[in-house]
């Protein structure tokens, strides 16, 4: 367990673009008795890369700190922000011990409001803007609660705040590039969204039915960039058509592949099917209406609807909620379809398993793609009308973000291995492919304002035929036209 709680550090700690640092200590010349000669010994003291990660952070702010803390405010929904106290649990102590670090290195306090609902907090948002107050300098809310905001125009461009260092890599790029909308960036994530990293799509794979089945854990394939949708749906057609023996193959057997009817959004951008592009003006442009995402879906219809093998909850009649669930933990699916934050379920479950990112749509796919759930992501944005200036603002949630970049996420993988929730090496490195890949729609966040674009994949499903291509065709005029609408939120900004 040493050893692979030492491996997953490096892998996200040091591969995630930190530098390694080592400080050398003072040469100095030894005696060595024969005829004064001296010969040079010199010691070297490795140092702990995020130390000296910090160190440098902290140079180039060369903040003086104030004599008394400077409050900075959340309203906040996810859990991302603040604990209370310590309590001996990992992952709460790295959060405490960051915001405490905020304090003792930057002189800021960080004030968390936390809401029960996240329906609550926009709501709390806007009456404050109106108001005037001033009560939130910084919102970390569900990212489908930011649409009402951002088109209400109760939000600050994130481009606006300097001291935000956009481009590093305590920031999500994908989120940078297309969570903005005609060069405004209306919110952001970054590495202290940990509710993100939670609901992060990936596959789980059983290990005991794929040694039955002569079948190799697909780890190396992962590495190699062939880990693809077929692949993944011929190592299914190994498994027999009847394995309890009733004389029928359904969702009684051992099966291939379970999940729910959410994951096609998230298999459909695995494959690299693209919702929205941006164009010169940084406008999103509907493109799901062209021949290579038709073929791609193509390749997901073919999996979806093999009801001889797949088994996903609300596409298929006659199975109750928890099925995909406990037939997994049963020991009954090759596959499951699953997020990082309901591990804890399948932690005493007897069977040994894998965990792998989402497959890709073919080896010639440039990247895997990892959707995270639409109603858990975690997103950051600033309100119009704030109390704290726009420096402090950026200062505390840049610094914030990179701490949790340095010192809370690989607590929080550490902390997956421990409990067992990942079970090898092999596993670790996965799942940080599965972190390093996440990939946001330009429709991801304003998706219910631009009618449910995202959905398309799943309504072109649920007759049992193949009707992407018409769906497609029958939406786009409202998508478009919504997309229209809310161009005029422009003018506010």
């Amino acid at each position: 367990m040493k050893k692979t709680l030492q491996t997953l550090l490096a892998l996200l700690v040091l591969a995630q673009t930190m530098t390694a640092c080592s400080g050398d200590g003072d040469t100095s010349a030894v005696d060595t008795g024969n005829a004064g000669t001296e010969t040079a010994a010199q010691t070297t003291e490795a140092v702990d890369p995020r130390i000296q990660q910090k160190t440098d952070y902290y140079a180039a702010l060369n903040r003086t700190l104030p004599d008394e803390p400077i409050t900075i405010t959340f309203i906040s929904d996810t859990g991302d922000i603040a604990v209370e106290a310590e309590n001996g649990e990992k992952l709460n102590d790295a959060m405490y011990r960051r915001n405490i670090e905020i304090e003792e290195k930057l002189g800021y306090k960080i004030v968390d409001l936390p809401e029960d609902s996240e329906a609550n907090t926009p709501t709390k948002v806007k009456q404050s803007v109106m108001s005037g107050d001033g009560a939130y300098d910084v919102v970390s809310t569900r990212t489908y609660m930011i649409a009402s905001m951002f088109s209400g125009s109760y939000l600050r461009d994130l481009n606006e705040f300097s001291a935000l260092q956009l481009d590093q890599p305590w920031w999500n790029q994908t989120a940078n590039l297309n969570m903005s909308f005609g060069g405004v960036r209306y919110c952001g994530l970054s590495a202290l969204c940990h509710r993100a990293d939670t609901v992060c799509e990936l596959v789980m794979m059983n290990k005991r039915i794929a040694e039955d089945l002569d079948l190799e854990v697909p780890y190396q394939a992962v590495r190699d960039g062939a880990w693809t949708w077929e692949m993944m749906h011929t190592m299914m057609k190994q498994l027999p058509t009847d394995s309890n023996g009733d004389g029928k193959m359904d969702h009684t057997d051992i099966v291939g592949l379970v999940g729910q009817a959410q994951d096609v959004a998230a298999a459909s951008i695995a494959c690299g099917m693209t919702f929205f592009e941006k164009d010169a003006d940084d406008m999103p442009v509907f493109t799901l209406n062209n021949e290579e995402n038709t073929n791609k879906f193509e390749t997901l219809f073919n999996l979806f609807n093999d009801e001889t093998y797949v088994y996903c909850v609300g596409l298929y009649d006659g199975i109750d909620w928890d099925y995909w669930g406990s037939k997994f933990l049963n020991g009954e699916s090759l596959f499951m379809l699953e997020f990082p934050g309901n591990f804890s379920a399948y932690t005493n479950m007897e069977d040994d398993y894998a965990v792998l990112p989402m497959p890709k749509y073919s080896r010639e796919q440039d990247n895997y793609r990892t959707m995270t759930n639409l109603w858990h992501t975690s997103a950051l944005c600033i309100p119009r009308v704030t109390t704290a200036s726009d420096e402090d603002i950026g200062i505390v949630l840049d610094a914030l973000s990179f701490l949790s970049y340095v010192d809370v996420e690989p607590t929080f993988a550490e902390t997956y291995l421990e409990n067992r929730y990942i079970r090898d090496e092999e596993s670790a490195e996965m799942i940080n492919i599965v972190l390093d890949t996440m990939y946001y729609d330009p429709c991801f966040a304003i998706y219910e304002s631009w009618s449910y674009p995202i959905n398309i994949p799943l309504l072109s499903l649920n007759t049992g035929t193949n009707t992407f291509a018409s769906t497609v065709a029958s939406q786009q005029k409202g998508i478009e036209k919504a997309v229209e609408k809310s161009k005029k939120i422009l003018d506010e900004y």
